[in-house]
C-alpha cells in the first residue's frame, strides 16, 4: 500500500481527483486531494496575498499534520512549482515525487517565464488593475471534449492567485536531489506541445519520462489510465537510489 498526496492545478481544487482517488483506494492506497488556498471550495478566503509559498505551506502542513512519510506526492500542471519547493522542506517525509503534465523550473526561474510574451504583460496589466486572479481555461483547452463531463467541469473551475507564478524557485540540495523523481506528460490535446517541452527538456536531463495518451486533464477524462500509471510509477520509483543531475 502506498499513501498519495494528489496537488490540483490552477483554477481546480482537490474535487478533480475524486475519481483518481477512488480506483487508487479500491486497490488499498491512502489518499490526500488537499484543496489549495483560495481555490474551489476555499475560493472565499482568496486574497490579493495568496502566492506561491501559501500553497507550499498548505502541502508541507499536510505532510506534517498528517505526519506521513514514504508519501507519494504527484502535482499536476502549475503545482509542479509547488513540489519544487516542497521537496525542499520536506524531502525526508517523501518517497517519491511525479510531476503530471506539469511545470518544472530552473533555480531563478517563476512560472511567468513559462508564459508568452503576451500573457504576461495581460497578467500584469490584470494586477495593475486590481485584479489579481487568472481566468480559467475552457473545458476544451484543458482536453475534455465530452459535453456532460465539460459542463461538471466548467461550474468548478476558479480564478487563480497569479501572484503564485510570480515567485522565483530556489536551487536544489544534494538531500533533495536525492528523492526520487518522474515526469508523466499527457500528449493530447490543445496544450500537449507546452508540456511536450518541458518532458523533452527533462528527459535530456535523465529525468525518467512516461507518455499517456490522454489531454492535461487526465485526471478528468482518463482516470483508470492515470491511476493504473501512477501506481505503476511509483513502484518502479519505490527505493530507487538514482540521482537526478541537480539544477
Amino acid at each position: 500500500m502506498s499513501t498519495y498526496v494528489l496537488v490540483h492545478g490552477s483554477w481546480h481544487g482537490g474535487w478533480c481527483w475524486r475519481a483518481v482517488a477512488a480506483e487508487l483506494r479500491r486497490h488499498g492506497d491512502e489518499v490526500f486531494t488537499p484543496t489549495l488556498s483560495g481555490c474551489a471550495e476555499r475560493f472565499h478566503h482568496a486574497s490579493d496575498q495568496v502566492g506561491l509559498q501559501t500553497h507550499v505551506r498548505d502541502i508541507t502542513d499536510l505532510l506534517f499534520f498528517e505526519d506521513l512519510t514514504e508519501a507519494v506526492l504527484v502535482a499536476h500542471s502549475y503545482a509542479g512549482l509547488i513540489a519544487q519547493a516542497v521537496v525542499e522542506r520536506c524531502a525526508p517525509r517523501l518517497a517519491a515525487v511525479i510531476y503530471l503534465d506539469a511545470y518544472v523550473l530552473q533555480p531563478g526561474q517563476k512560472g511567468f517565464d513559462l508564459w508568452s510574451p503576451a500573457r504576461r504583460e495581460e497578467a500584469a496589466k490584470s494586477i495593475a488593475g486590481g485584479d489579481p486572479y487568472r481566468k480559467p481555461f475552457s473545458p476544451s483547452m484543458l482536453g475534455i471534449d465530452d459535453p456532460e463531463l465539460a459542463a461538471w467541469v466548467a461550474q468548478r473551475l476558479t480564478p487563480h492567485p497569479l501572484l503564485t507564478y510570480a515567485e522565483t524557485i530556489g536551487p536544489e540540495t544534494n538531500q533533495t536531489a536525492q528523492v526520487p523523481r518522474s515526469y508523466i506528460h499527457c500528449t493530447e490535446g490543445p496544450i500537449a506541445a507546452t508540456f511536450d517541452a518541458i518532458a523533452s527538456a527533462l528527459q535530456t536531463r535523465g529525468w525518467p519520462i512516461e507518455r499517456l495518451r490522454a489531454p492535461h486533464d487526465a485526471m478528468l477524462t482518463n482516470p483508470v489510465e492515470l491511476a493504473r500509471m501512477l501506481r505503476t510509477v511509483a513502484s518502479g520509483l519505490a527505493g530507487s537510489t538514482a540521482t537526478l543531475p541537480r539544477f
